[in-house]
């Protein structure tokens, strides 16, 4: 029997982490923590409501409960510290009224459904599951990239994507 494959990374999807019930907000970020200080690539995905914990003074706040003296900012700054990513996705951004220059120092980027899927490193894998993907939500070609989808900003070699979370 083969030996099962080393993990390399792991991608936490945050949508269920409102900041209107702290008590959910704390777990994923120790979560994210531990698995850095194990050498695991890390990066964490806020999307939806969880998007609104990256504006400044809103983590720094919150407290999952009267008993714990970190606040979830604290939470988020130890997963960081051991080197997990914070990426925001574009949608929820945009569906909150946010801007990309109004986030906490502690985002390094922007990832969405695209980067989220694909393995930690390696975005261009997926390159024709993802095309297919982006062709039935007809999203629109980037004209610098030759018809590369500019939705998908880990696979846009464009000077300026829309967003990018691989360098």
């Amino acid at each position: 029997m083969a030996e099962p494959a080393a993990v390399k990374g792991l991608a936490l999807l945050l949508w269920a982490t409102d900041p209107a019930e702290p008590a959910r907000l704390a777990t994923p970020f120790f979560h994210a923590a531990a698995a850095a200080a194990l050498e695991l690539e890390v990066e964490i995905y806020f999307s939806a409501r969880s998007v609104l914990l990256l504006q400044p003074g809103v983590a720094a706040a919150l407290h999952a409960s009267e008993r714990h003296d970190k606040t979830v900012l604290q939470s988020m700054q130890e997963a960081v510290a051991h080197g997990a990513r914070l990426l925001a996705c574009s949608d929820a951004l945009a569906a909150h009224g946010l801007k990309r220059g109004e986030l906490i120092a502690e985002c390094s980027g922007h990832g969405g459904a695209v980067q989220f899927m694909s393995p930690p490193g390696r975005p261009g894998l997926a390159l024709p599951g993802v095309l297919r993907w982006l062709r039935q939500r007809q999203a629109r070609p980037c004209k610098p990239c030759s018809g590369v989808i500019r939705s998908a900003p880990s696979i846009c070699r464009s000077p300026a994507p829309a967003m990018s979370i691989w360098p």
